[in-house]
């Protein structure tokens, strides 16, 4: 047994990492013992079985853990009996319960049909006590059950409501007429995910998941997990960390120590990374199957098939200690200013910041002061970022050096979870004090005039007074120039698939940025389009402007955006050694990994239409990025989040290859 061990995370207490995997004992009998639920206390497991008892078949039992206060120590461990609701007093140690039935006043789901697989939502009542609201299981529409549904598996659910538990229904929102098995529910009520064999998947079981809507309290249709957690193979038992952050499965893709082997899956807060192996000792030769931790971050409960000397049955129920790397990640707020390293003062112009992890890049801006620009107390970037790992972030903006940095937040990081920092950049044209008063730097943009919008891959020229032409620096649509005090100046910007715009400025404090609008060449996207073909030279640069926005909610390409389709195209075939990236983009952040499909099936549609159009599929990947690279970073006005949904090219190269995860 374990003996005495201390929580993790306690600060200054020393934590053993090395936990050995320990048989339940009790629970468990000579069959099968399997889709451990523990309470969020600890004191309640719930699970599925088919030993004997009041029902035949597979039904749900429950067994109390009577030292669960000392979470620490060794468990002990009631006799299971059947589950009724709700789960009061202890069971007794002896099979009286079992023999005469559930006690008077309760209820059960249990029948002679198939009952398993359950998860349970759990609420503190008035009396700060915590009872379960909701249980969600898995069932067979027999006439063992009693049951409506459809054929197969189904996912029913019983509520706890006017101070009873109603009869268990059929979610037909979410079930189909294959089978569709292990529910589990976020401890917040608010997601749902499952297994199904159900087409539209990547073969074999995947996992699919649901949104509830919880004013009305209406799930939304199923939607496929997607490839990150994915494959052609089965993945089954989903199951979420407490803090929602981790999410468990089990897969027997290649590459496992044999059967099915764990595996976890973290967001990073934009997107679900690519699932990874937990190895040993969760993972064995067997299987290994339905994770369930405590709140308190302590113990993961599971099942297995494993041979050891203490294996009591076909499936056993185990629990482990949750070792340092595994614990949940906590949030840190990387904030701060950025500063001209000069004046010591805001930049005057949006920074662009990048932060590099793993093979994932999050790309956001720092905000100038507009209303106090000379204001150095407020902080005019935030980044949430996670602990568990190290990043690369690199600030730019026109007209000055770039600027890299090193966060490092694994091992010991403070727990006050915000890290500010001052960043310095520095001019790239550096003045001494006489030609300070000669030059001043303003920085500008080029931008779509009808969306205002950055264009990518734009030109700028400087056209002096006294004659000449100066080609000014411009990085992804923004650029930086320098004129002299009180001169009139000129500048011309040019884009692919753009008519050109030149405009004269003058020098003084009113100008404090410059902003160049380019019209499309044929019209823009709310007009009709004119007689002049925008890109009729099929120039690549041309593909970097090409934006189609999609409709909330849509992963359709609207009318009016097939001409666009058709440029790319058109430059595609003039350009046959080209290949691109096709990027879909969701409107608003969220946990949910229905954004992310959601953004991998708008980059999905255009390639497929790309295809259609005679593209070779072998010139095009597709990437979905979420919300991880927004436009417009404002949540709450529309016009932005229309901003927001769309898909744009990137050209393939050396510097700026296309085999990157998003």
């Amino acid at each position: 047994m374990l003996g005495c061990l201390l929580p993790i995370g306690l600060p200054g207490q020393d934590v053993d990492v090395s936990r050995k995997v320990e048989n339940l004992g009790l629970p468990n009998w000579a069959g099968q013992d399997y889709a451990p639920s523990i309470s969020p206390d600890g004191r309640f497991l719930i699970f599925q079985s088919d030993r004997p008892g009041k029902y035949e078949n597979q039904n749900l039992w429950f067994s109390i853990n009577s030292n669960s206060a000392q979470p620490t120590e060794q468990a002990d461990w009631s006799v299971p009996v059947p589950l009724f609701l709700p789960m009061e007093g202890e069971p007794s140690r002896t099979m009286q319960i079992l023999e005469d039935g559930e006690p008077p006043g309760t209820f059960t789901i249990n029948s002679d049909g198939f009952e398993g697989m359950a998860s349970l939502v759990y609420r503190t009542d008035d009396e700060n006590r915590l009872r379960p609201v909701e249980i969600y299981f898995t069932s067979y529409k027999d006439d063992q059950s009693k049951r409506d549904g459809y054929e197969g598996l189904n996912i029913y659910f019983s509520r706890y409501r006017d101070s009873r538990w109603s009869r268990p229904e059929h979610l037909n929102i979410i079930n189909s007429d294959f089978d569709d098995r292990m529910p589990h529910v976020s401890h917040d009520g608010r997601y749902m995910y499952f297994v199904s064999n159900r087409p539209g998947g990547y073969g074999g079981n995947d996992i699919w998941m649901s949104q509830r809507d919880l004013t009305t309290g209406q799930w939304s249709a199923p939607v496929n997990g997607g490839a990150v957690w994915n494959t052609g193979y089965n993945e089954i038992a989903p199951t979420l960390s407490p803090d929602q952050r981790t999410l468990f499965f089990s897969s027997d893709r290649p590459g496992g120590l044999g059967h099915y082997d764990f595996y976890l899956s973290r967001w990073n807060g934009y997107v679900w990374q690519a699932a990874r192996n937990l190895g040993e000792p969760f993972n064995s030769s067997r299987d290994e199957e339905y994770v369930s931790m405590t709140h308190d971050g302590l113990w993961i409960y599971f099942a297995s098939d494993r041979r050891e000397l203490d294996a009591r049955g076909e499936f056993d129920l185990y629990r482990v200690g949750v070792p340092e790397w595994l614990r949940s990640p906590y949030e840190i707020l990387f904030t701060g200013q950025v500063l001209d390293s000069t004046t010591r003062r805001p930049l005057g112009i949006d920074a662009t910041i990048k932060v590099f992890f793993e093979r994932q890049v999050l790309v956001t801006t720092s905000r100038v002061f507009r209303k106090d620009p000379e204001s150095t107390a407020f902080n005019n970037f935030a980044v949430k970022l996670e602990t568990g790992r190290e990043y690369r972030v690199q600030f730019s903006a026109p007209g000055y050096h770039p600027v890299d940095l090193r966060l490092n937040y694994t091992g010991n990081v403070s727990a006050d979870k915000i890290d500010r920092r001052i960043i310095y950049m520095r001019p790239v044209i550096e003045t001494g004090p006489e030609e300070e008063v000669q030059k001043r730097v303003i920085t500008g943009r080029v931008v779509d005039a009808e969306t205002n919008l950055l264009l990518r891959s734009s030109s700028v020229v400087l056209l002096p007074a006294e004659g000449g032409v100066e080609p000014v620096t411009v990085t992804e649509g923004r650029f930086a120039v320098a004129i002299e005090r009180g001169t009139r100046f000129t500048l011309r910007a040019t884009a692919e698939g753009y008519e050109p715009a030149q405009q004269v400025f003058t020098e003084g404090p009113d100008l404090t940025e410059i902003v160049l609008k380019l019209r499309r060449q044929g019209g823009n996207d709310n007009v009709e389009p004119g007689t002049e073909e925008p890109c009729a030279d099929n120039q690549p640069e041309c593909l970097d402007n090409i934006r189609l926005f999609f409709g909330h909610d849509s992963a359709e390409i609207r009318a009016i955006d097939r001409r666009w389709i058709a440029l790319a195209v058109r430059i595609l075939k003039a350009h046959p050694e080209l290949k691109i990236s096709v990027e879909g983009h969701t409107s608003t952040p969220g946990a949910l990994p229905y954004n992310q499909k959601l953004s991998e099936q708008r980059a999905a549609n255009v390639r497929q239409a790309l295809i259609a159009a005679g593209i070779n599929a072998d010139r095009m990947i597709t990437i979905g990025y979420n919300y991880s690279r927004p436009l417009a970073s404002s949540e709450n006005d529309e016009a932005d989040r229309a901003r927001n949904r769309r898909v744009e090219f990137r050209r393939c190269t050396d510097a700026n290859p296309c085999d990157a995860s998003p």
